[in-house]
């Protein structure tokens, strides 16, 4: 992982929330998932990530300024931003301020760093 990791502010429900995907959340997919982020996310085309995935991977990230959120709350979250938001959020803090073509998208629609340093 690089060590540039981008916070990125949304708000959602009338609350401000901060997203980061770094360690601790690449830690928690990893202990959910049995695998880390990048290799959850180049296991499948990313319109076929079902609601636990999305769930969980807004859950690691929402988790380093917001520990205490229920998995209900993010939920909550996830449907007043809706899909392509909460994508866009989850892209911008992996891509940790680079331009967006440090970020590609693979042949199955997985989202991937396009440099070595930026895998997870």
């Amino acid at each position: 992982m690089g060590h540039n990791i981008a916070d990125v502010p949304f708000e959602a429900g009338g609350k401000k929330y901060i997203f980061r995907f770094g360690f601790l959340a690449d830690k928690m997919i990893q202990k959910r998932f049995g695998m880390p982020t990048q290799k959850l996310l180049a296991s499948k085309p990313q319109d076929e990530f079902g609601s636990d995935e999305i769930t969980e991977l807004f859950t690691a990230g929402l988790a380093w300024h917001h520990e205490n959120l229920t998995e209900r709350e993010t939920m909550g979250i996830l449907d007043e931003l809706g899909g392509e938001r909460a994508v866009t959020i989850f892209l911008q803090s992996l891509r940790r301020g680079e331009p967006e073509s440090d970020l590609e998208v693979a042949s199955n629609g997985a989202a991937r760093p396009t440099r070595a340093t930026d895998s997870i």
